[in-house]
């Protein structure tokens, strides 16, 4: 609903990490890793291959993605947080604009 405040409008982090533009990669994996339950680790190899830091947790026979990305659209350029899983031969993947979608999409993937 538009303009409904949520519980991330009254929480201000202690650095002022909520700026998707400015947040850190750090910031990022501590506060999903806090929300989740899952530990995040950075992967070297999909690191290098995309150029941008990527990080990756294992829980049961899911593994879980997370990383920052740039739109791409010619009047969109902001950053966005890149979440996404693979269990085999299926997954899903999405762009979320907020660290609260983020965490939003992650658990309803773990839930599955």
């Amino acid at each position: 609903m538009e303009g409904q405040m949520t519980i991330w409008d009254f929480i201000q982090a202690d650095d002022d990490q909520t700026d998707i533009e400015t947040m850190t990669d750090e910031y990022l994996v501590q506060k999903m890793q806090e929300a989740t339950g899952l530990k995040f680790t950075y992967n070297k190899f999909f690191s290098d291959s995309l150029h941008r830091n990527y990080y990756e947790a294992k829980s049961k026979k899911k593994r879980y993605e997370l990383y920052f990305d740039r739109y791409t659209m010619e009047d969109n350029k902001s950053r966005f947080i890149s979440v996404g899983y693979d269990e085999g031969l299926g997954g899903a993947g999405c762009p979320c604009d907020s660290l609260e979608s983020a965490i939003k999409v992650m658990k309803a993937w773990m839930s599955r």
